[in-house]
């Protein structure tokens, strides 16, 4: 008998997570359907544009405007459940307020409840938790320093206007005037800036505790902490520090995806930076290597899917080419080069994500190839 459920996605932000996730529901089969940015979301370049039910006319997201979504789908399509995935933070945050008048309406909402999710999510909330829990994080300075390097980071993800704001590394001298003359001091908290090799603790917990672990060190990065351009396999996920992240979320509750960002400082030291409970940008890497999160996800809430046991990862590296741009730059490299890069750009470049049949519009566009 046919899934009577299917999973409902808003595209245009966070895009390769969702292209990822599209990927990986073709392959098996799983009912899915797309809500557009507009006119210009790239996911109109993409093999699965016909997955688009409704575009949007303004990136203003209601609740009133949503429900009138979902309830075109079930009438459409006749089902009776509709399991909205989180994909960015904004979203993440409009699906728990209005969870109430969501799930009454049928949907799913793949997420705990709010007080747990921001615990994770905030990320002064999170280092509370992990220092109760003995991890290791960034020192904490009482003022803002009067030197750099340092990071501030948001005490809470909107500010007191209500308006979502973003750590920053201030690095330099330039950095600091920048931040003391746009922002507001009183809406951060400011840590020590660590250095070291990156990785990231992926995870899908399922509600009864058990789980799968997966782990990528990031080697190129964005300016300013942002996008992972080039990434591989790690180890990590196999540590005892690794463990421990998995005994405290265990402990607290918590169930769903994740992404822990640690730095490596030392041996068997690790330090964590910060944490993202929702789809993040690379998570094609898992797709790519066969690791079954999304499948446990979904199974955790209701679908019939069948459980994948893949090989031994067999993808080496995670690359984002279209992410290195002028805008991005300098590259940050993390315990690797420009001269490894260009050494094992064949290899890498096999892996890039855009690179394929399915994105091929976007891997030019991005490149400059076509407009």
């Amino acid at each position: 008998m046919k899934e009577n459920k299917a999973v409902l996605l808003l595209s245009g932000y966070n895009p390769r997570a969702v292209i990822a996730f599209c990927r990986w529901a073709t392959q098996r089969n799983v009912n899915y359907h797309l809500i557009a940015s507009g006119k210009t979301d790239p996911i109109f370049l993409t093999k699965y544009a016909d997955l688009v039910e409704i575009s949007r006319d303004s990136k203003a997201l209601g609740i009133g405007e949503f429900l009138s979504w979902v309830e075109t789908l079930t009438q459409r399509y006749g089902y009776q459940q509709i399991l909205i995935l989180p994909t960015t933070e904004y979203f993440n945050r409009f699906l728990l307020t209005n969870r109430a008048a969501l799930e009454d309406k049928g949907c799913i909402v793949p997420l705990v409840e709010e007080p747990l999710y921001l615990e994770i999510s905030d990320k002064g909330k999170f280092a509370n938790l992990c220092q109760s829990h003995g991890i290791d994080v960034p020192n904490e300075y009482i003022d803002i320093p009067q030197t750099v390097p340092f990071v501030a980071k948001p005490l809470s993800y909107f500010n007191s206007e209500g308006i979502p704001i973003y750590p920053h590394l201030i690095l330099s001298d330039d950095d600091y005037q920048i931040f003391i003359k746009n922002e507001n001091q009183e809406d951060y908290y400011f840590q020590e800036y660590v250095d070291g090799e990156n990785h990231y603790l992926l995870a899908c917990i399922q509600k009864d505790g058990s789980s799968t672990l997966f782990s990528q060190e990031n080697l190129i990065q964005q300016s300013r902490g942002k996008s992972v351009i080039l990434a591989r396999i790690s180890q990590y996920h196999n540590s005892e520090n690794a463990k421990k992240y998995l005994h405290m979320l265990n402990d607290v509750g918590f169930w769903g995806l994740i992404m822990i960002e640690v730095r490596q400082t030392a041996p068997e030291k690790y330090v964590m930076i910060e944490a993202n409970p929702r789809l993040w940008g690379p998570i094609q890497f898992v797709v790519d290597n066969q690791i079954d999160f999304l499948g446990m996800l979904l199974r955790d809430n209701g679908f019939v899917i069948d459980e994948y046991y893949g090989n031994e990862p067999q993808v080496e590296f995670y690359y984002w080419s279209g992410g290195i741009t002028s805008n991005s730059q300098p590259l940050v490299f993390h315990n690797y080069s420009e001269k490894e890069f260009i050494q094992n750009i064949h290899d890498i470049r096999k892996n890039d994500i855009y690179l394929r049949e399915d994105t091929l519009d976007i891997y030019l566009q991005e490149l400059g190839i076509v407009e």
